[in-house]
């Protein structure tokens, strides 16, 4: 995996991969997503590759404390406006700023 050239590609264009929600494999992705978070109801859920927040405007409401981590500065300032309750970094799944054990569910 190159960071490099993901986070320019997200950081040109935050909106993510085109068609969303159209892609039905993405759209049965989150439906699964979700019907997981909802059966487990973990406290602390951390949403890694958040984007703009799609998926996890839904989350969030199933969630005491709902993080999310993206490598785009430009998804995360989208993120922040659609999720209130929300904490959000810059950052990559490789060098995570939170301790170990932080999350019920990742």
């Amino acid at each position: 995996m190159n960071e490099k050239i993901i986070r320019e590609y997200y950081e040109k264009n935050p909106e993510g991969v085109p068609g969303f929600p159209s892609i039905p494999e993405i759209y049965e992705m989150h439906q699964i997503f979700k019907s997981h978070v909802m059966q487990e109801q973990p406290d602390t859920l951390l949403d890694v590759g958040c984007g703009k927040g799609y998926l996890g405007e839904t989350l969030s409401r199933h969630v005491m404390n709902y993080y999310g981590i993206d490598l785009s500065s430009n998804a995360i300032k989208t993120a922040k406006k659609n999720i209130s309750k929300g904490h959000f970094n810059t950052g990559s799944i490789l060098t995570m700023p939170y301790k170990t054990h932080s999350f019920d569910c990742v």
